[in-house]
């Protein structure tokens, strides 16, 4: 199945307001208010820890390394594993996270032979350092790249049900129809359920139900 882009929703966000050939609400006009639908549908998405919210990273942190700023796509991470660089995935053990005040309890400074201790702090994550290199996994929420045109691909199964009725109310907004306004948002929020569900990853059938297929 194609990628969906921005330009479905914005073409229905016109239909809705009576402009299906988009003489006035052409997709230049409708992109901010894309932008805005799409951020605000990665947020709901994050809040109902969608998959295709989440991300896995993994990087060489150099011995005596005191901080890490990748991945690019990251809004905060869960959680990360640590093993020797170069040694096999199953020996990655998952390190503990400190309360991110930016400075480490002295409990904690000392340089260890391992990575064990993480915080996220001012979007950086930092480590109390190892004196060898190991590699580290980071699972991590993420951020779908901004739409910066028609384009650009929405990245979210079935976002166009709720980015279209919520890209026109804001343009009502925008315009002082407020009756129109809340409509349009209740029909997007009418959708949100089904993009969730669209979203939540595939669920492996269980023996029994697979028998009676």
């Amino acid at each position: 199945m194609p990628a969906v882009t921005a330009s479905v929703p914005m073409a229905t966000a016109a239909a809705l307001l009576n402009d299906t050939a988009q003489n006035f609400f052409t997709s230049a006009y409708l992109l901010p208010f894309a932008q805005q639908a799409h951020n605000e549908l990665q947020a709901k998405m994050r809040l109902a820890a969608a998959p295709v919210m989440i991300g896995n990273y993994t990087q060489e942190v150099l011995a005596n390394a005191t901080s890490l700023t990748g991945p690019t796509d990251i809004v905060e991470p869960l959680r990360i594993f640590a093993k020797n660089h170069g040694a096999d995935a199953s020996t990655y053990q998952e390190l503990t996270e400190v309360a991110p005040t930016g400075i480490f309890p002295s409990i904690y400074v000392d340089p260890q032979l391992t990575l064990n201790y993480w915080m996220w702090f001012e979007e950086a994550v930092l480590f109390v350092a190892a004196t060898t290199a190991q590699d580290i996994l980071m699972i991590y929420k993420r951020q779908i790249a901004t739409i910066t045109s028609g384009g650009s691909t929405v990245g979210i199964t079935g976002g166009e049900l709720y980015m279209a009725p919520r890209i026109a109310a804001l343009a009502c907004g925008a315009a002082g129809e407020q009756a129109r306004y809340e409509a349009l948002t209740q029909i997007a929020e009418s959708f949100i359920s089904q993009v969730i569900l669209a979203n939540k990853g595939r669920v492996m059938p269980t023996q029994g139900a697979a028998d009676k297929s």
